[in-house]
């Protein structure tokens, strides 16, 4: 199976995102009712992993990709083992965009450009992941087990380090960079980010 579409959810995904999914005809592992994201992320990335997806693509229940964009990202050529892709999503307050570019002037020429940029991090609203950077990322980490006898490793597990915190997105982020993968923000592909309204685009 070359991709598969993982969704964590408080409560439920927008219908806006079920007819997208439903669109694109990926397949789709949503996981509803559970307010714990950075352990419910690692958890779909296990089951991802397990039937056998070679990319993994990040979509939030609050966000509302284009059938077309999450096709992209399941299918084009610059996911790799040692490149992920994100989209251009606007954060909740609707002032900035959801990735950390590198260079951020040079990211602002890019957006205008339509042309790729690097990113340091990036919120997991959309996004594609190639399942050997995501084995990469945790090959040193243990496998942790619960009482349930579930066992998962700490894909999104938040951490301190130098002072900084990292949340699930952000601890993700670090991970993929610090074992070999480049992210890359690919700003043709943009997301709605659905709070009490559409936030479709930043001026």
């Amino acid at each position: 199976m070359s991709a598969i579409i993982i969704t964590p959810a408080f409560s439920h995904a927008r219908h806006e995102l079920h007819r997208a999914v439903q669109l694109s005809g990926l397949p789709w592992l949503p996981e509803y009712e559970h307010s714990d994201l950075p352990r419910v992320r690692s958890i779909l990335i296990e089951e991802a992993l397990r039937h056998g997806a070679e990319r993994v693509l990040f979509v939030d229940a609050d966000t509302i990709p284009l059938p077309a964009d999450l096709c992209r990202l399941a299918e084009g050529d610059d996911v790799t083992p040692e490149r992920a892709v994100w989209g251009l999503y606007p954060l909740r307050e609707g002032d900035r965009w959801s990735v950390c570019p590198e260079e951020p002037e040079q990211a602002e020429q890019s957006i205008a450009r339509g042309q790729q940029f690097r990113i340091l991090t990036g919120g997991l609203g959309v996004c594609a992941v190639h399942r050997e950077s995501l084995e990469r990322a945790v090959a040193h980490s243990p496998t942790l087990e619960e009482s349930s006898g579930l066992t998962w490793r700490p894909f999104c597990v938040p951490f301190l380090l130098g002072g900084k915190y990292y949340a699930d997105d952000g601890s993700l982020c670090l991970r993929l960079r610090t074992s070999g993968t480049a992210l890359w923000c690919d700003p043709l592909i943009r997301a709605a980010h659905a709070v009490t309204r559409l936030v479709r685009d930043i001026g």
